[in-house]
């Protein structure tokens, strides 16, 4: 197996289940545990890997309410401080066309994502021209798995 096949499938497993033993995951992928677990460090230390997470329960952890608000900005608009560290926003994109900014919330429920919108919209008045809101109803799809190419 090359090196970047290799390297390509360790990631795609890791993904999938980063706590397999080293054992499990080189019997899948036919590698001996020792140069396995050297390819998994050369990953890591490479920038590859940036961490191991726990997945939670959005529901079970108190965030379960999902909103994306979309943001159009004057040209002074930046986001910055207090807003980027709310533990409420997930994701922050620039984005393009109509609107500068799309942001991922996630709350308990809709009382707390008006207080936070009221909050947001209160700091950035002078900088925002509009804001359009998408609450989300039903979740199709999430995932934390990437498209791997080496």
């Amino acid at each position: 197996m090359e090196k970047g096949e290799a390297e390509r499938l360790i990631l795609s497993e890791l993904q999938r289940d980063c706590r397999q033993t080293i054992r499990t995951l080189s019997e899948k992928l036919g590698l001996r545990p020792t140069t396995l677990h050297e390819r998994i460090k050369a990953l890591e230390r490479r920038g590859f890997i940036k961490g191991y997470r726990a997945i939670l329960d959005d529901a079970r952890v108190g965030a379960g309410y999902v909103a994306f608000i979309l943001v159009s900005g004057r040209p002074a608009f930046r986001l910055q401080g207090e807003v980027l560290r709310d533990p409420h926003v997930v994701e922050v994109w620039g984005v393009t066309g109509e609107y500068d900014v799309l942001l991922k919330t996630r709350f308990r429920d809709a009382h707390e994502f008006n207080d936070f919108l009221l909050r947001f919209r209160e700091a950035y008045k002078e900088q925002i021209d509009k804001t359009v809101t998408y609450v989300a109803t039903a979740k199709m799809k999430e995932t934390t798995e990437r498209p791997v190419s080496i």
